[in-house]
């Protein structure tokens, strides 16, 4: 993983990459305003949003607050990777602010998880004031993202500040790790979605987002094998309590006990599916580009090995999540590849990596 890192920076060159984005050179002012998605700077972007799920949410990133906190069930959305807005947060958000204070959209603060069950999202769990554009809910499969689209574009078209048809946003999307957790139990398995079916809703969801939210770059993210972490956790003595206690019920594919070891390939086959299938819907909208959408495909986690992780990387409340160390880490790892082509884009997080700083010639890649 740290050759990885050392190519990326390599790549970035000559620009500076650093370990605190607040340390980077300001962007000189541009002379004129872009006229396409393939022109955009990051000082261009005036909103930021995301869709997703508990990842994306925040779910437990600060950790346990104690065996009886109310708090355990709560979604960090301020300290999520892609939208935490709370000061101090290493995120995608907070990096744009770092070029463009204006920009708006970033979630902020806590809230009792806004949670979906298989394909059922009770309505009302959202917090405007809270979410703002992090449209992500803990428990969602890449089934809901219609949904969610839905509800952003509503925050969006009500938001005074947002001018829909010439504002630049940077949507950032991270899907499918409930459906490889959910894909071999028998009573959820119809409501995952196979790879013909995942390509579709993705089209789907991109097409929805094209046609409501000009001006949009997607930054969509492939899977991980979410499966490693049980290989990380498995003979950690909280997390096997953790495990007893909830009979397996958080990614059953990983931690239950019958068939262990054919539903981990399984949810292995599963996710590099789902990237295969991203990545051919990367060819079509590269063969027809427009000046109002782009598709953006991040590499960032795909090869991520987790046995080379320890325990400070996963949330104490139910060793599965990211904690804030890691969130930190897909932070920057996602926003250094938005400055390089795809075939040059790490495909791992390296927890020694360090933050690029763009130039007045940087831009935004497909």
């Amino acid at each position: 993983m740290l050759s990885i890192t050392l190519t990326l920076v390599a790549l970035l060159s000559p620009a500076l990459a650093v370990q605190n984005i607040n340390t980077c050179p300001p962007l000189p002012k541009r002379a004129s305003k872009p006229t396409s998605v393939h022109d955009v700077r990051i000082d261009d972007i005036k909103v930021v949003a995301a869709i997703g799920d508990s990842i994306t949410a925040g779910f437990g990133a600060a950790g346990s607050r104690g065996p009886l906190s109310l708090k355990n069930l709560y979604e960090q959305r301020g300290l999520s990777w892609s939208m935490g807005s709370d000061a101090g947060t290493v995120s995608i958000a907070n990096f744009i602010k770092n070029y463009n204070p204006n920009v708006i959209g970033g979630s902020v603060g806590e809230h009792i998880v806004n949670v979906c069950y298989g394909p059922l999202c009770p309505p009302f769990q959202y917090k405007p004031d809270l979410d703002r554009f992090n449209a992500a809910r803990s428990g969602a499969l890449a089934a809901n993202l219609p949904d969610e689209v839905d509800w952003l574009v509503k925050q969006m078209k009500n938001n005074p500040n947002v001018d829909m048809a010439n504002d630049y946003k940077l949507i950032n999307l991270f899907i499918g790790s409930n459906d490889v957790c959910l894909g071999c139990q028998p009573v959820l398995k119809d409501f995952v979605l196979t790879g013909d079916q995942f390509e579709s809703t993705m089209r789907d969801v991109l097409f929805k987002i094209q046609w409501n939210i000009p001006k949009a770059i997607v930054n969509i993210h492939q899977q991980f094998d979410v499966a490693q972490v049980y290989d990380l956790t498995r003979f950690e003595p909280k997390c096997i309590a953790i495990r007893a206690a909830s009979l397996g019920l958080l990614c059953p594919c990983a931690f239950q006990p019958l068939f262990a070891d054919r539903n981990r390939r399984a949810m292995k086959e599963l996710a590099a599916e789902y990237n295969r299938r991203l990545e051919k819907i990367q060819k079509d909208f590269l063969a027809n580009k427009n000046d109002n959408f782009m598709y953006v495909l991040n590499p960032s986690f795909r090869d991520v090995n987790l046995k080379q992780w320890d325990m400070s990387y996963i949330s104490d409340i139910d060793c599965f999540h990211p904690s804030t160390k890691t969130h930190q880490l897909m932070a920057v790892s996602s926003w250094n590849n938005l400055f390089v082509p795809f075939e040059q884009r790490a495909t791992s997080v390296a927890p020694n990596i360090k933050t690029y700083c763009p130039t007045e010639d940087s831009r935004i890649r497909v």
